[in-house]
């Protein structure tokens, strides 16, 4: 009897055409589940590692760590002494990721914060060699820039330049993206992938959630805990990314550069064709098979039908490079408009940096200048103008009521104590000529009150009274009185009591 062949599996729960996110997303809202307690890690006490704060820096720069608003005897974590925590951009498995502003620049940041502290020696130093390949690789525009580094409380710290949005976050919001938007996508990404390729690196976990949007239209590869150094060759510690976006050969433990290419180029379908791509299962195995289903490449546009199957061939050993996809005439001529465009938003940014960075400086000048102590102000004025003392209960005269005029005599006191209208006693005026000396009264200022006041009236006894007293103050001086005596009269116009009298009246 002959051997009859061996059946192929057929997954039954695969046979319906992969969904687009837009319906996945109606699916998820109608199953909310609780979110998971998070773990507690109790292995980090066993640490033999200082909790303060300490740069974490394999090629010396630890100069950008010092700052001036960090005290190392404060309880305060390094993040809240030196930076002001705006709001959280993002939270996974990895950790979360805080956008704050620098207390020492005034930029605006983000600073990722590991979610579990080290579990030993080995796990820190694993999760510290993504500092050291964020160090050896040189800044790119399409590379998100790495600051600094440090760990406190046996938990790592990365600090990175802020974007706007992750790709993931944008592809939420927008399921219909245009062709011209993914071949924007794919040629920045692929500048960044070659970037890495040209340093030995392979990055092993691309994917929507590690590409970032920058404020000047750049996209950019972000996320370098899984990055490869290929010159070591050392495949034993290298962790897989998500299934979701891993490349065939990466289940056989084979690390090459062509894994990106693969990430990428299923990447690059997700958005064009608002896929949600399996993590198992027949359709993802129909999906690394070489050919695309036909309900999925008749989608995706004549130019994006054509370079996709390239990127995502089976055998890495045939699949495309990073140097030959930037060849291609259609990518190569959507190189050129990127470049234009790019330049143009790079300006309109750095006009806007350069606005706020100029109002965190006058920021600062303003609070110093109103931290200024305000006794050296108080005693700068006083050396500059002497003030004459002048007692308000002798100035502020509408507030005596009629029954405290007629049976308080203060107010008559402060204005006997201070010759307060000596300056400015203008009731009349004197002037010499021809031998004469003749008084001349000069018009009365209207009694002025404020409309929150109320007008007193005044007896019309003590009006006469006084009215005689000022008579009696300004009567003439005689004419046979020498030049001296005029001068002393000048002086001492009368008697000191009639005439702070007549001063009152004329107020």
């Amino acid at each position: 009897m002959s051997e009859l062949p061996r059946p192929d599996p057929v997954f039954f729960e695969d046979s319906q055409p992969l969904l687009t996110k837009k319906d996945c997303q109606a699916r998820r809202r109608q199953r909310l589940r609780p979110p998971r307690v998070p773990s507690v890690d109790r292995s980090s006490w066993r640490l033999d590692l200082p909790r303060q704060a300490q740069s974490v820096s394999f090629s010396g720069s630890e100069s950008s760590f010092c700052s001036r608003h960090y005290n190392k005897h404060s309880p305060t974590s390094y993040l809240h002494q030196c930076f002001q925590v705006d709001q959280k951009l993002g939270e996974g498995s990895f950790g979360v990721v805080y956008k704050v502003r620098c207390l020492d620049d005034g930029r605006w940041y983000a600073v990722k914060v590991a979610s579990r502290q080290f579990r030993g020696q080995r796990d820190r130093r694993l999760k510290l060699q993504e500092v050291a390949k964020h160090e050896l690789l040189p800044p790119h525009p399409h590379c998100v820039r790495f600051i600094k580094a440090w760990e406190e409380d046996h938990r790592l710290y990365i600090q990175t330049e802020l974007c706007e949005c992750s790709l993931a976050a944008y592809a939420e919001k927008h399921h219909n993206l245009s062709e011209r938007l993914v071949l924007e996508f794919l040629v920045d990404l692929l500048l960044g992938v070659k970037h890495l390729h040209d340093h030995n690196l392979a990055h092993l976990d691309i994917k929507p959630e590690n590409i970032f949007i920058s404020r000047d239209g750049y996209y950019k590869l972000g996320d370098f805990g899984l990055v490869l150094d290929l010159k070591q060759d050392d495949s034993s510690d290298p962790l897989e990314g998500d299934p979701c976006y891993l490349a065939p050969e990466l289940m056989e433990g084979n690390f090459t550069r062509a894994a990106d290419i693969f990430s990428l180029g299923i990447t690059a379908l997700e958005l064009a064709c608002d896929l949600e791509l399996p993590s198992r299962g027949g359709n993802w195995h129909a999906l690394r098979s070489g050919t695309l289903p036909h309900y999925i490449a008749q989608r995706l546009s004549p130019q994006l039908r054509n370079v996709i199957p390239l990127m995502m061939q089976p055998d890495p050993k045939q699949r495309i490079t990073a140097d030959q996809l930037l060849a291609l005439p259609e990518i190569h001529r959507v190189r050129l408009w990127r470049r234009l465009y790019v330049t143009r938003r790079r300006a309109i940014a750095w006009v806007q940096d350069l606005l706020l960075l100029t109002w965190f400086w006058m920021q600062s000048f303003l609070e110093s200048a109103w931290r200024f102590p305000l006794s050296c102000i108080k005693t700068f004025v006083a050396s500059s103008h002497p003030s004459v003392s002048c007692p308000m209960q002798a100035l502020n005269v509408d507030h005596f009521s009629d029954d405290e005029t007629f049976g308080d005599s203060s107010l008559n006191r402060a204005l006997e104590d201070q010759d307060i209208f000596g300056a400015n006693f203008s009731g009349f005026e004197r002037s010499f000529g021809d031998g004469e000396y003749s008084p001349k009264r000069s018009t009365p200022k209207p009694l002025r009150h404020r409309s929150d006041h109320r007008l007193h009236s005044t007896p019309t006894a003590l009006f006469t009274s006084r009215r005689s007293r000022f008579d009696s103050a300004i009567k003439p001086v005689p004419f046979n009185l020498s030049a001296n005596d005029v001068m002393v009269k000048k002086l001492f116009p009368a008697d000191e009591e009639e005439v702070c009298s007549s001063a009152e009246d004329s107020l």
